[in-house]
Formats: C-alpha cells, sequence, structure tokens
C-alpha cells in the first residue's frame, strides 16, 4: 500500500519491524472503552491476522493512518476479495470529506491489489455512521440496506452465569504441539474458509495480546477437542475480545458453545477486563442466539455498500 496525504493526515504502509501493531491494537482498544464507540475492526481480529503467515501478507493489505504528531487515528484494512474497511478516531468520524478521501484511496488500493477480482468491491458500514455512508455515496457505492455482520457487547461488571459442561468433559488450554494442530484442524472443521495451519497458529501464539489462559478449548471424555474459544486482553483499557469460536458438529445441541463462552467471559473478567466485544454474521442464527444468551447486547449492524458498475 503506498503511502499518501489526506487533509491533515498521513496513509502509510504498517511496518512490521516498529511497534506499529502494537501502536495499532493499542488505538483499537481505546475504541473499544469509549462510550458510544462500535469498533469495525478489534484487538481479536488485528492479533488473529497480523501474527500469520499469509496472502497476501498484513503489511500489504493494511495501512496506518497517522497525524503530524505521529499518532495513530485509524486504519484501511483490504480483503482482497471484494472488500475493504475504514476505522478513523471518533473525533474524525464527523468529516465527510477527510472520510471521502480515505474510502478513494481505500477502494483504489483494494483494485491494485486485487485487479482481476471481477465481482462487486464494497464495505461493510455501521448503520448509524452517517458521515461514512455519505462519503461511500459520493464516491458511487450503494446499499441495499442488506446486513453482514452484528458487534455484540457484554458489559463485564454485571453478573455472570455459571454453567457446568457436559459430563466427562473438560476445560484446557492450548499449548503442546499435539493440541496446535488439532485446535488448528478444528478451526478449519469450524470455519470451512480459514486458512489456519499448525505453523500459523505459531505465529498466532507470539501476538502482542496472546495469552495461553484464554485460549480455551472443551475436551470431552476421549480426549477429542469438542470447541474453541480465543480470548484478547489490552489491560490498559480494560478491553477483550473473543476471536475466534467454534463447536465442532459432533457436539453441538450440548451447551457447550455456550459454556465456553461463559468461562472465557469469566476468565477476562478475573484478567481485570470490563468489556468484551464478539462479532457474528447476521446470517448465523445459532451464534446470534449464543451471544444473546450470555447476556451480550448487539451494539452494532454492519450494512454492505457495494461499488456500482463501471
Amino acid at each position: 500500500m503506498k503511502q499518501v496525504s489526506i487533509g491533515p493526515l498521513t496513509v502509510r504502509p504498517i511496518a512490521l519491524e516498529s511497534d506499529d501493531r502494537e501502536q495499532l491494537t493499542a488505538f483499537l482498544a481505546r475504541l473499544g472503552a469509549t462510550s458510544g464507540v462500535v469498533p469495525g475492526m478489534n484487538i481479536g481480529e488485528i492479533n488473529w491476522m497480523a501474527y500469520r503467515v499469509i496472502e497476501p501478507s498484513f503489511a500489504d493489505s493494511a495501512a496506518l493512518i497517522t497525524d503530524d504528531a505521529g499518532t495513530v487515528r485509524g486504519m484501511v484494512w483490504l480483503e482482497p476479495d471484494d472488500e475493504f474497511a475504514v476505522e478513523v478516531d471518533p473525533n474524525l468520524a464527523n468529516d465527510a470529506d477527510l472520510l471521502e478521501g480515505l474510502a478513494r484511496y481505500a477502494l483504489a488500493e483494494l483494485i491494485a491489489l486485487s485487479p482481476d477480482v471481477t465481482t462487486p468491491r464494497g464495505s461493510t458500514l455501521l448503520r448509524s455512521d452517517h458521515a461514512l455512508c455519505e462519503a461511500l455515496g459520493r464516491i458511487g457505492m450503494t446499499t441495499d440496506g442488506t446486513v453482514r455482520h452484528h458487534t455484540f457487547r457484554r458489559d463485564l461488571t454485571r453478573e455472570l452465569e455459571v454453567l457446568a459442561l457436559p459430563a466427562g468433559c473438560r476445560f484446557n488450554d492450548v499449548h503442546s504441539d499435539d493440541q496446535i494442530a488439532e485446535r488448528a484442524a478444528a478451526d478449519v472443521a469450524v470455519w470451512p474458509t480459514s486458512s489456519i495451519d499448525a505453523g500459523n497458529y505459531r505465529g498466532v501464539q507470539t501476538a502482542a495480546l496472546y495469552r495461553s489462559d484464554l485460549d480455551l478449548i472443551v475436551e470431552s471424555n476421549e480426549g477429542v477437542l469438542a470447541a474453541f474459544c480465543l480470548g484478547w486482553f489490552e489491560p490498559h483499557h480494560r478491553v477483550a475480545q473473543f476471536e475466534p469460536i467454534g463447536v465442532l458438529e459432533a457436539f453441538r445441541g450440548l451447551r457447550i458453545g455456550k459454556a465456553i463462552v461463559l468461562e472465557g467471559l469469566r476468565r477476562a473478567r478475573e484478567l481485570g477486563a470490563t468489556v468484551v466485544y464478539i462479532n457474528c454474521s447476521a446470517t448465523n442464527e445459532a451464534g446470534n442466539a449464543l451471544y444473546r444468551s450470555v447476556g451480550c447486547d448487539l451494539v452494532g449492524e454492519w450494512i454492505w455498500w457495494e461499488q456500482n458498475a463501471p
């Protein structure tokens, strides 16, 4: 991604040999702790993606937005198949002119990164993000109001339900090589488009916010991995996120998903987290029901905006 100036800001590639990833994580955690703000990107996504060997690389698909002092004020993220995202500081979120410039940059970079894509490109925006919606309209994008994603938030100062696992099942965390391989395979089994493998999972374990005690799994009495829930905790802003979560098909309907999420919430609260975010596809009825069942509030609906045909 190229470096450009847009208004008073600089958009530049992330330098992986610097502390850029950590600065970006801190920026996203601050958004998560800010009243009335629903982050698009979260600390979990950044750590889950940024420490893996993938194509295109994290450095090739993400850029920082900084001010004259070098302070991170936002980010641009590209999903090479068809999507871009623009995340900015709340103090910039009502500047439609600035957002238009960032959206034009993001769309141009997405096209340059994947020029052979023939499907319309787009972006998911918070329904209430009126300035960014206006900016996308200015560059010729439209929406039919289709909701792609939900963002859930759980206030950890509220009481947590206690739910035991089915007889013979137990909580564990991922630490051995065998568990890493099984955990990576489970991710692909639950999410078939996942690109995780054992090598990339070891990369995730080097991430700035990775904690083994939040890398939860449920094992059956035969020692088979039944469910997983990976938590991320940023202690300065006391924000957590769960990403990803999954239950293997053979173990669904046993309330194991609810039990592992509640255990993750409990552990995050013990570490000092006051709020947890979980993202879910709008069409994932089981996931949406699960997160509501553990006391999460739906705080964000993300609407698909699409590039008009040339």
